[in-house]
Order: C-alpha cells, then sequence, then structure tokens
C-alpha cells in the first residue's frame, strides 16, 4: 500500500487538527448527504411508480396492437378467394399475368389500414410480379422468404435497426407462411407491413412531462423504433441488458443528462418497450433541498474548526516545548523542563520523561569520557607490551642460527616451529586467517608436540583446494588437535595414534572434522558447560573456549558438536559459515 509521505511533514497541531476535523467533518457530511439522498429516493420511487404503469399501459396496448395484426393474417389466409388462386398457381405452372390480375383486386380489398404483399411459392419465377411490388416500396430480399417457409406457419416480427442520423423511417413487418387449408401445403408468405405513424399513435406518454419518450429495442438490444431520434444512444445497449436482468428502473449518466429508464418485455414478441425521461423532470424540488442542506454543512464546518482548533492548542502546547528543548540537546545543550512536572496526567509523564533521559545523557557522557581515557591508557600499555614478542622473536631466531651453526637440525626445526607457532598466536592482532595459515599454525604445533614427547602418531590431512583461502577465525583448529593428542593417541601405544583432518565446503557451511582413535569420552560432552569439557586438575579452555567463540562471533547455529565414534575414537565437528 501506497505511504502518505506529506503527513510527516507536518506539525503535531495540524496533525491533530487535521484528523480531528475529518472525524467530525465526515460525519456530518454523510448524515447531510445521507438525508439528501434519502428524500431524494422517495420522491423517485413515487415517480418511478407513476412511470411504471405509464409504461405497463403501454406495453400491453402493443401488445393488443400486435395481436390485432396477427387476427388481420388469420382473415388474410382464410379468404377463400386467395386460397383458390394461389392453389390454382401451385397446380397450373404459374401462369404469372393470370396471378398478378387476381392477386391485386384480392389485396385491395384486404390491405386497409395496413400494407399487405404476398410472395407465392417459387417467387423466382414471378419477375414482373417482383418488379411491380418493388416499385411500390418492398424490400426485395429474401432470407426472411425462406426463414417463413423452414417455420411452416409459425409467424415472426421484422424490424430494422434505427440510429441518430438515419433518415429512414422505422418499419415493422408481419411474416406468416400462408398455408393450403385442405391440404396444409405451403402456397405463399405474407408480408404485413405497419408504418411508424401508426404505431406512434398506440403509445400514451404523461402530459406533464414534455421530454417523456419511448424507444422499442429487439432481443440484440438495437433500437427498432424511437419517438425522438435524438435520444438513440443515450442508453447504451449495456445498460439495456442490465435493465433486462433486474428490471424496474434505473438511473444511468448519459452524455447530456441523468436518464430514468424503465423496460417492460411486449408479450408475443421477442421486442421491448423502453421509457425513459430527464432525471432532473422528476426530482426538481430536491434541487432546492439539496442547496439548503450544504449551506447548513458549510456553517457547521466553520464553527467547529474554530472549536477544535483552541483544544488542539491546548493539547499540543506542551510538547512544542518539549520538541523546542530536544533541538537544544541537538545542539549539546541539557537543558532541564520545569513546566508541567507536577500535572498527573501524560503531559507531566512525558516531562519527567524528559528529564529522566536527560539526566542519563549527562551521566552516560561522563562514563564515556572516563572510558575513553582508560581506553587509551590500554593503547599505550599494549604499544609498550609489543617490545617483549619481538625480544622474543629475536632470541628464538638466535637459538635457531646457533643450532644450525652447530649441525642440530632437530633444535633447529624445533626452533622455528616454535617462532612461527608464536607469531601466530601472539602477533599481528588480526581475527581472521585464511584455511592455509590456520593449517599451517596447526602443522607447526604437531611437530613441535612430536618432537618434544619423542611420541610418533599418523597425521592424514585432507583439505579441498576450492576452501584454501577461505577466512575462518584464527586459533580455531589448534585446540581441537591438541584435544585429540592429549585425550586420544597419547593414550595408545607408540605409532598406533592416528588423527584424521578433513576440511571441505557443504552448501553454506565449512565444515572441519577432526577425528582420533583413542579411547574417546568416558561420558557425553555438553559443551556448554566447561566442567564438562575440561576435567578436573587440568588447565586450558580448549573445546569450550573455541565453541564459546563460534558462538558469540556467528551465532548458535555454528560451533562444535563433539561425540565419540561408534567403532572407537572420537570425533570433533567444528561448523563454519562460508563468507
Amino acid at each position: 500500500m501506497k505511504k502518505i509521505t506529506w503527513l510527516p511533514k507536518m506539525t503535531l497541531f495540524k496533525k491533530n487538527f487535521i484528523l480531528l476535523f475529518l472525524s467530525v467533518s465526515l460525519s456530518i457530511i454523510a448524515l447531510g448527504v445521507l438525508s439528501y439522498y434519502s428524500s431524494s429516493k422517495q420522491i423517485e420511487q413515487i415517480s418511478s411508480a407513476f412511470l411504471e404503469n405509464n409504461l405497463q399501459q403501454n406495453s400491453e396496448r402493443l401488445r393488443d396492437f400486435f395481436r390485432e395484426v396477427q387476427d388481420k393474417s388469420d382473415k388474410v389466409i382464410g379468404n377463400n378467394k386467395l386460397q383458390m388462386l394461389l392453389e390454382e398457381q401451385l397446380n397450373n405452372n404459374y401462369n404469372e399475368q393470370y396471378f398478378i390480375n387476381a392477386l391485386f383486386p384480392i389485396m385491395e380489398e384486404m390491405e386497409n389500414p395496413f400494407q399487405l404483399t404476398i410472395y407465392p411459392v417459387g417467387i423466382e419465377a414471378y419477375k414482373n410480379y417482383l418488379n411491380r411490388i418493388q416499385s411500390d416500396g418492398v424490400d426485395k430480399e429474401t432470407y426472411w422468404y425462406n426463414k417463413s417457409l423452414q417455420l411452416e406457419g409459425t409467424p415472426f416480427w421484422q424490424a430494422h435497426t434505427l440510429d441518430r442520423d438515419s433518415a429512414l423511417p422505422a418499419g415493422f413487418t408481419f411474416i406468416r407462411t400462408i398455408r393450403s387449408l385442405k391440404s396444409l401445403e405451403k402456397l405463399a408468405v405474407l408480408t404485413i407491413d405497419v408504418p411508424e405513424e401508426l404505431l406512434s399513435k398506440k403509445l400514451i406518454k404523461p402530459p406533464q412531462y414534455e421530454r417523456y419518450s419511448f424507444q422499442m429495442i429487439d432481443e440484440d438490444n438495437n433500437v427498432i423504433y424511437a419517438d425522438e431520434r435524438q435520444h438513440i444512444g443515450n442508453v447504451s445497449k449495456g445498460q439495456l441488458v442490465n435493465n433486462k436482468v433486474s428490471g424496474g428502473f434505473h438511473i444511468n449518466v448519459n452524455h447530456v443528462d441523468h436518464m430514468l429508464v424503465a423496460f417492460s418485455a411486449i408479450e408475443d414478441t421477442n421486442w421491448s418497450l423502453v421509457a425513459m425521461i430527464p432525471k432532473a423532470d422528476l426530482l426538481g424540488p430536491i434541487k432546492v433541498i439539496r442547496e439548503f442542506s450544504i449551506i447548513i454543512i458549510v456553517v457547521s464546518l466553520v464553527v467547529m474548526s474554530i472549536f477544535l482548533a483552541l483544544i488542539t492548542n491546548k493539547f499540543t502546547m506542551p510538547i512544542r516545548l518539549v520538541v523546542q528543548l530536544m533541538k537544544k540537546v541537538q545542539m549539546g545543550e541539557l537543558a532541564i523542563i520545569y513546566q508541567f512536572v507536577t500535572r498527573s496526567d501524560e503531559i507531566g509523564q512525558l516531562a519527567r520523561g524528559y528529564n529522566s533521559m536527560v539526566g542519563g545523557m549527562r551521566e552516560l557522557i561522563s562514563t564515556t569520557k572516563q572510558v575513553e581515557e582508560e581506553k587509551r591508557e590500554l593503547e599505550m600499555k599494549m604499544l609498550i607490551n609489543q617490545i617483549n614478542p619481538h625480544f622474543l622473536y629475536n632470541t628464538l631466531d638466535s637459538i635457531k642460527w646457533k643450532a644450525d651453526h652447530s649441525g642440530n637440525k632437530v633444535i633447529s626445526e624445533m626452533v622455528a616451529s616454535l617462532a612461527n607457532l608464536l607469531r601466530f598466536s601472539i602477533s599481528g592482532g588480526e581475527l581472521f586467517a585464511s584455511v592455509e595459515r590456520e593449517m599451517e599454525h596447526v602443522k607447526s604445533f604437531i611437530k613441535i608436540e612430536q618432537m618434544r614427547s619423542n611420541y610418533s602418531f599418523q597425521v592424514i590431512v585432507q583439505i579441498h583446494p576450492s576452501i584454501s583461502h577461505m577466512p575462518i577465525l584464527r586459533l580455531t583448529l589448534q585446540p581441537i588437535v591438541e584435544n585429540a593428542i592429549k585425550h586420544g593417541t597419547n593414550r595408545l601405544q607408540d605409532g598406533i595414534g592416528k588423527i584424521v583432518i578433513q576440511m571441505f565446503r557443504q552448501d553454506d557451511l565449512l565444515l572441519c572434522v577432526v577425528e582420533d582413535n583413542g579411547p574417546g569420552a568416558s561420558k557425553p560432552i555438553r559443551l556448554d558447560r566447561i566442567h564438562d569439557v575440561i576435567p578436573a586438575g587440568e588447565s586450558g579452555l580448549g573445546l569450550y573456549n573455541v565453541n564459546r567463540r563460534m558462538n558469540i562471533q556467528y551465532g548458535e547455529r555454528y560451533g562444535i558438536t563433539a561425540g565419540n565414534i561408534s567403532t572407537s575414537g572420537f570425533r570433533v565437528v567444528l561448523k563454519y559459515p562460508v563468507h
């Protein structure tokens, strides 16, 4: 969700005022709007009921009118002269001239007030007849003709779609197949054209609404009749579909006005009658109510704003004072607040809390100065003490030189290993070392241990080349190897002891596994308890030291797990994070 960035830039007074103003004003506005729309809804319901009744009456009048047309078609089909003429034509190979001379007098007798047209079966052979009826304005397209023959007597209506700019008048055609009353054989197709003027006379408008208008739509929501062409398109097809689904009246927004629209299906057809009127014609009194409601709301909001500003200022003034003092603290001036300290409410608690914070800061500054002084003294002592390791290194180098000069290689190698061991242990001050450098330190320790005790044991080192330059904590492997020698191989006969050192990467871990074939531990070891790791009477921190350093540096997930091997010996696994 997008954060509001402008609100934090305001003062506390403005924030509280805005929030209080919104909480109260929204309630007032909501009440006014609710009252307005409640009155509007009541007037609309009354008007809608009146218009719905009018629409229902007109829908029934159209239904009766269309039934009258259908009754007219029954009389035409039942005309004996017409039946005899069509049967003769069907049986005498379509004598066109005879058909024309006999048909038109019969049609003229039955045509008023509608225009009747008869299309005999095999109409394509009646070219002269088709030319004559087209001159009277009848369309020659025959898709409806074939449709009628397929329906075998079932009548249907046809109308063309209108648009706003079309000059073509609306027209409705009733189409029905004429069948023989004796053999039910298809004889012809009858069309009855209903002009727009005749349909308009059947619709009754309320005289008090001048802009009240009607439209008729087909099953595809196309307009097929409109008494006011300029209103075509004011209501979209989608809105007409919604009306069909739910029925009743709906307010739909168009390009000009808010329209009140009503829908009613016409029985016996696939058409519907739509009545529409601008909403403003029905809801005129609502405008007066709306204007009066707006005036009342505005006056109420002005008075309420003044009242809220006074209340907000009373609560925010102590906080503004604290903010001013906090700015002084930023400049280095630790000032104490004296107002509002005796109050028992939240403002008093804030003032006392601020004074407590300033007092703590003064004490902290004093303590920090003292710590800095002690730190400088400690650094001076460390610089002085660095002289001693240099003296020790130089002395060891001299002993090595004399051993080499006298030909004693054992003492020379032992002194060199000791010098390397000491340099790695107490010089440099670095927290981390590479895997390769750490292993050099371990090898120096093992060499010294073998020379010192004159005790032989086998050491196998397996390190994957890809991890030789990875950083690890200094002095973490040597204590583990020392533990394996001291409690493992030293308790075996000379030459039998064996230590295996493996280092490899596993996912996001760097693992170091140290195993020995000694007797193992007499009881399970818990590395979180120092007495389990360091037996009574022995010195050094050993495994506990390494595990504790790993926990501090990386967390409880990393460190040492140790235990006996199922066959014989002891295994220590050290887990590093991969940097």
